[in-house]
């Protein structure tokens, strides 16, 4: 008798390694079988930064792209500089190191730097993918990333070169979280290597990572801590508190961007952002979902699909009040869409999110948990408020909509819902909230379109800009003699009608950066008594207006020497007159 329970013991525990839709089923890195969602979603994750490689048009131009690149060939093989030398607001070694060993391949080349942004995103949607299959079940996993890849993040990260920064700490968060649960789940030393390894990446190339991963790991953690060894769940506790402790000490030492006491009160600033924040999120005009009720479907499904122990409330079903409460939450949301963006507003989506989290199963409160901790520091920060600076936080909003959307599907179309006995009142209830479901994901799927055509819009005038701006560089490079003067509009002057382009600094770095360090590049103020043979550059649209404005005065001492127009994008080299 002993001897069957054995064998059926090992038939079991076989069968449950090939059980499909639980974490661990993965061997190796992707498993024996190759999930056919892998490509499909590492190609659309990819295609954008492809298309911006090959249309030729994405050069060195933002100011950030060239500092970054202009620093990488200057230190690209001193190991000390790529660890200590600090690039924008904080300490990331980890992105000194990518633009080292970019630049050390393939140079000041922008095309591959556009495709390494691309492999960095696609596998960090892959990962995010394997994440939530793992978690909860393939379709939300699909969801989740084809959400994403529809927010405007993520059409912006890969479109700007030099958000190679949010880009690979996004592939380092969700390959790293995604081994952390395989190591919870499997207790796999492999996966415990690869996420300690991946995450302290994650920690040296962004901030937002140092409050992320150690939160996911922790509430996973409280979840499996029955499951887990002693020894296993208290190093792994105290590594995911003391060590992100050490990387936040190090960043408050070295960053700038909290806000400082006595500049404006905190909490005037927590609230302005808490409302801006959200109005980027949900806006149907300029929100990143384009649809407000996905982010309330989300907290109410949380709610309509939890499971109550009992099966009626005071006499009443309790599936009659979970479709009536939900009908009614999403009546109030659409009675007060007008104020969403308020502090009222802000207030009523923290309370849904805060509901979301209470009656939510572990997927869901992952997902709200990321979100929360992803948002938080950017309520203090004194840097300006865009979309990209949600890129990370909406990795765990997708997940929470992702697999709240997945079970409304699954519900929808379930078979076994249609044995199940209802009152007459309580399956009107149902209908009806079926087809508010229907509508709200309806509603998302038009705003793709929208999406693509505004994306499209976007690179048609950025590529403009951009090929006028090659095209003035490459004429100075072959026309401007060897230690010969450039006069260049000073930072100022665009300041005083609103405006911003590179530094006259950053703009010498784009001329060492073609090997023409011997160009003396001068501000251009309209009291300045130009050299004879120098020349005058007009870079953008907005160097041509201000000069007609406020450089009359050098009319009679400039003469055009190349006008270069790509569409709205226009460029001028001006000679200076010998006599």
């Amino acid at each position: 008798m002993a001897r069957k329970s054995q064998i059926k013991g090992k038939r079991l525990g076989k069968a449950a390694q090939h059980e499909p839709g639980r974490s661990g089923r993965l061997a190796g890195l992707f498993g024996s079988k190759i999930d056919i969602f892998i490509p499909i979603i590492f190609f659309f994750s990819f295609i954008n930064s492809l298309r911006a490689a090959l249309s030729q048009y994405y050069i060195l131009e933002y100011p950030d792209d060239i500092v970054w690149v202009s620093w990488a060939s200057k230190h690209f093989n001193e190991p000390l500089a790529i660890l200590l030398d600090k690039q924008g607001t904080g300490l990331r070694p980890m992105i000194n190191l990518l633009y080292a060993i970019g630049y050390s391949v393939w140079g000041s080349n922008a095309t591959y730097y556009y495709l390494m942004n691309g492999v960095l995103f696609a596998g960090a949607m892959v990962f995010l993918y394997l994440l939530i299959k793992q978690l909860h079940s393939r379709a939300a996993g699909v969801i989740a990333v084809f959400l994403y890849l529809f927010l405007d993040a993520s059409f912006i990260l890969v479109w700007k070169m030099n958000y190679t920064t949010s880009i690979a700490e996004m592939f380092f968060i969700t390959s790293s979280l995604y081994y952390s649960i395989h190591f919870f789940e499997k207790a796999d030393k492999k996966s415990l290597v690869l996420a300690f390894v991946l995450g302290i990446f994650a920690f040296l190339s962004k901030e937002p990572s140092i409050l992320i991963i150690p939160t996911v790991n922790i509430i996973y953690l409280l979840h499996k801590w029955k499951s887990i060894e002693a020894k296993t769940r208290i190093a792994s506790l105290l590594v995911n508190v003391s060590l992100p402790l050490l990387f936040l000490l190090l960043t408050f030492m070295v960053s700038s961007e909290v806000n400082a006491p006595g500049t404006s009160p905190l909490s005037e600033l927590i609230k302005s952002r808490l409302v801006t924040y959200f109005e980027l999120e949900l806006s149907t005009t300029q929100g990143q979902l384009k649809n407000p009720y996905l982010l309330f479907l989300g907290c109410i499904g949380t709610f309509y699909f939890h499971r109550f122990k009992k099966e009626e409330l005071g006499g009443v079903p309790i599936n009659l009040i979970k479709n009536a409460i939900s009908i009614l939450l999403i009546a109030i949301v659409f009675i007060s869409s007008q104020s969403l963006y308020s502090l009222t507003g802000a207030i009523l989506i923290v309370l849904l999110l805060a509901l979301g989290f209470i009656f939510g199963d572990i997927n869901r409160r992952l997902g709200i948990a990321w979100f929360g901790v992803g948002l938080a520091p950017l309520l203090i920060t004194s840097q300006q408020v865009q979309p990209t600076y949600l890129a990370e936080a909406n990795l765990g909003m997708v997940l929470f909509i992702g697999v709240t959307v997945s079970e409304y599907l699954k519900y929808i179309f379930s078979k076994e819902n249609s044995g199940v006995k209802d009152t007459q009142v309580s399956s009107v209830f149902k209908t009806v909230n079926i087809v508010i479901v229907v509508l709200i994901l309806v509603l998302q799927l038009s705003a793709i379109p929208t999406e693509i055509s505004n994306t499209n819009n976007y690179q048609k005038v950025v590529s403009e800009s951009q090929t006028s701006f090659k095209e003035a560089i490459d004429y100075m490079m072959t026309t401007v003699p060897k230690n010969g003067t450039v006069y260049y509009i000073p930072s100022e002057e665009r300041e005083k009608v609103g405006g911003s382009q590179i530094t006259e600094g950053v703009f010498y770095d784009v001329l060492c950066m073609k090997e023409r360090c011997d160009i003396k590049v001068k501000n251009l103020l309209p009291s300045t008594n130009l050299e004879k043979g120098g020349f005058v550059v007009l870079l953008s649209n907005l160097d041509a207006y201000i000069f007609s404005k406020e450089y009359t005065s050098l009319n009679n001492n400039v003469y055009i020497l190349k006008q270069i127009k790509n569409g709205d994008g226009v460029a001028y080299i001006l000679g200076v007159k010998s006599a």
